[in-house]
């Protein structure tokens, strides 16, 4: 077993330990690609213009135009990113976004002969939820360097709110095979509010990937999010494995649940599908659907 192998072998089996333990299920953010769900949110260690939320430097020396659509508690949301490389800087925009129509809104019945009585009326609730982010990276050596900023906007009934964010992140390349990184994401420059979607806290994100061949890719991160029920940091794993130069499969664990996804690769098309898996009965399944568009050449996978 070689040097890497054995480093590698070291960090999974100590950050199994740490992050195992835990029995809380964290909430997905709709605004994750296919392949970031499928791949547990451990992938951002990875130069892959998808994985610009979690860490702008993965979209150094990448180019490809992609969108999304899930269901994130019952709400359908679509997203759309674009990534250009330009004098060898790399900049990004992703915007994600959902309006709804069909919330009924609901009252409390209040009466002397039994308890108050919920009940919904004709009324609708309107709901809107957009985020925009820009991005920019570039690569210098073995390291790769990103930043950004989101502004995100919620609309529930009559209450507008608005938060403004930075990100900021770092893959370090030790060699093709074996890379680590580094990320803060959701650092609140501005806020109004604090909910499921616009949370108050930084997100703290480290990872690696490990290529012991052109076919397979392990991910690992750690992830601390106290926006979460979990205030400690949970632990990420996944595989990547390309049966043939057209499908891969992927599988991993999000915390303590697991996650399933496949592809279709036709250069330049790229074509995801991705299920995340709930452990509470009232929340269903995430499912995740993207197609890609990919401006550069692949690598060949043999």
């Amino acid at each position: 077993m070689s040097l890497l192998s054995r480093l590698f072998v070291v960090l999974a089996l100590g950050t199994q330990i740490m992050g195992l333990a835990t029995h809380e299920t964290p909430l997905l953010d709709p605004s994750l690609s296919a392949r970031e769900v499928a791949l547990s949110q451990a992938s951002f260690s990875d130069h892959h213009f998808n994985n610009m939320l979690r860490n702008p430097a993965s979209i150094a020396s990448t180019r490809g135009v992609a969108m999304q659509a899930t269901e994130y508690l019952g709400i359908s949301y679509s997203a759309v990113a674009f990534v250009h490389n330009h004098f060898n800087t790399s900049f990004g925009v992703h915007y994600v976004g959902s309006s709804v129509d069909t919330m009924m809104r609901s009252v409390v019945d209040t009466n002397d002969n039994g308890p108050p009585l919920v009940k919904e009326t004709d009324d609708i609730i309107p709901y809107e939820y957009h985020a925009i982010s820009f991005s920019t990276a570039k690569m210098l050596g073995n390291f790769s360097f990103g930043g950004g900023f989101r502004h995100k906007t919620l609309i529930l009934d009559n209450q507008t709110n608005t938060n403004i964010e930075g990100m900021a992140g770092i893959i370090y390349t030790i060699v093709d095979e074996f890379s680590v990184a580094v990320s803060i994401t959701n650092y609140i420059f501005d806020q109004e509010a604090s909910n499921d979607l616009q949370g108050t806290e930084p997100i703290l994100s480290t990872g690696l990937k490990f290529s012991p061949t052109k076919k397979v890719k392990f991910f690992m991160g750690v992830i601390k999010n106290n926006n979460e029920i979990s205030t400690h940091p949970t632990f990420h794993t996944s595989l990547e494995y390309y049966m043939n130069d057209y499908l891969p499969i992927r599988m991993g664990l999000d915390h303590n649940r697991y996650t399933l996804g496949t592809g279709l690769y036709l250069d330049p098309f790229e074509i995801d599908i991705a299920l995340a898996q709930s452990r509470d009965p009232i929340i269903d399944h995430q499912l995740t659907i993207g197609f890609s568009y990919g401006l550069e050449e692949k690598n060949n996978l043999y």
